[in-house]
């Protein structure tokens, strides 16, 4: 993302997911000692999230095992059967001195190459129920409130009139706002795009902006960065037109 724009940069975490269709394609157990032979001297810190005597496979495609550079540190890689995420946080994004978005694609492209290699003949097109690319936002601006239906609709452009309850006494009175939509990308509608934006309170009043890009036309591995470069460009370009009325983030 063009963080340069940012006095106070909002994003809080940046997901790269892969989906299997079938938690049994690839052996859970052989890949976790493999991934982790080959990535342990960037990776050595190992988080088991499920009690070790409770058989992977009765969770499948359900995140149960986390790795670190160093304890609850960022970029981290996760996994479960049928599942595998590449994560960072904002604030670790930010301390790259390069192009940040360069930057953390380069560290995803890492894994990803091993992570191609030991998955063989099964990094292939068919296995795969979708990759997806989510930017995770957090914005503070004190211009939400105290009227927040005025600041979506004025502000964000997000209109909300729920006109059959014009004349209820209490209509005006708009307290926090959950909106979420999905859009295809593509006439085969194989790629889609979605957003979720509503508020929340954390220590203080913010907006949460989650926008994802999710494809079920999932390329092979060397065709993945030209998809990463698609859907940031997705990604982005939908959250400044929505911020571009926030001053307070520039």
């Amino acid at each position: 993302m063009p963080e340069h724009v940012f006095s106070n940069p909002p994003l809080a975490e940046i997901v790269f997911e892969v989906k299997f269709k079938d938690p049994n394609v690839v052996n859970y157990e052989l890949l976790i000692g493999e991934l982790y032979s080959r990535l342990k001297p960037n990776y050595p810190f190992n988080e088991m999230l499920k009690p070790r005597e409770m058989p992977a496979l009765l969770f499948p495609f359900i995140i149960q095992q986390r790795f670190r550079a160093s304890q609850n540190s960022y970029p981290l890689y996760q996994l479960g059967p049928g599942i595998m995420s590449f994560n960072i946080n904002g604030a670790t994004y930010h301390q790259s001195p390069a192009n940040k978005w360069e930057s953390f694609k380069t560290k995803l492209l890492e894994f990803l190459r091993i992570y191609n290699d030991v998955l063989a003949d099964k990094f292939f097109t068919e296995n795969f129920d979708h990759f997806s690319l989510r930017f995770i936002n957090k914005v503070e601006d004190t211009a939400m409130y105290p009227d927040i239906k005025n600041y979506f609709t004025n502000k964000l452009k997000l209109k909300i009139d729920l006109v059959f309850g014009r004349g209820l006494p209490y209509i005006t009175n708009l307290e926090n706002v959950a909106l979420a939509q999905t859009y295809y990308l593509n006439q085969e509608k194989t790629s889609k795009f979605q957003f979720n934006i509503g508020t929340i309170t954390e220590g203080s009043r913010k907006l949460l902006l989650d926008t994802a890009v999710i494809s079920n036309n999932v390329p092979q591995f060397e065709g993945i960065e030209g998809w990463l470069e698609e859907a940031h460009s997705t990604i982005t370009t939908f959250f400044f037109k929505l911020t571009q009325n926030i001053t307070a983030i520039h």
